[in-house]
């Protein structure tokens, strides 16, 4: 479609969550639930903080600038002098790293001192959670268990800090989303530090 009006008519009235999504390590989040009705109001709800002409340009754009000159001159020169011998940075740890610290800083609002926290254990807890490989049911059990209380204890401390990024925002104000708002709410934190 290209016909502007087309697209909002279509996004408004007829959109449904495929029946394909469901990620247990996920829960009710916005890209895992199946519940279209529960998907729909979560949708509604995060899309303020992705439009274009609001917060994204007034507020999230200027420290997404901001942390991409931070990692291209200081963060690559901290790098490099913390390793003098090495001839090699890993560049894909490196953009990795600042993916998720363009997530936390920028959209979620959280602190310099949090992400550094958070940033490579959530990383790590993700791809345990996503692991196919073939090991006793008991070791990949205790794997994804550990990985799932990474990833919901960085959930829980975004709910409780109140962040200041315009997503970090909508993902704690009060919009209810039904039976198990704090669950919800701690999923989709999930969901997004996930797609990050």
């Amino acid at each position: 479609m290209s016909d502007p009006e087309d697209v909002d008519r279509v996004l408004r009235n007829h959109v449904k969550k495929s029946d394909i999504y469901g990620a247990a390590f996920l829960g009710e989040g916005v890209l895992s639930t199946r519940d279209n009705e529960l998907w729909m109001e979560q949708r509604k709800h995060l899309q303020e903080a992705f439009l274009p002409n609001g917060a994204l340009k007034t507020d999230v754009f200027p420290k997404s600038y901001a942390r991409a000159k931070f990692a291209a001159r200081e963060r690559m020169r901290q790098i490099v002098q913390e390793s003098p011998s090495a001839t090699v940075v890993e560049m894909n740890e490196f953009l990795l790293h600042e993916a998720m610290a363009q997530l936390q800083i920028a959209l979620i609002g959280t602190s310099e001192e949090e992400m550094n926290r958070f940033n490579i254990p959530l990383r790590r807890a993700h791809e345990n959670s996503l692991k196919l490989e073939i090991e006793p049911f008991e070791a990949a059990l205790s794997r994804r268990r550990q990985a799932r209380k990474t990833i919901l204890g960085f959930s829980n401390v975004v709910l409780d800090h109140a962040p200041q990024g315009v997503l970090g925002k909508r993902l704690v104000d009060n919009c209810p989303f039904g039976k198990d708002d704090r669950t919800i709410k701690r999923d989709t934190v999930s969901t997004f530090n996930f797609a990050g």
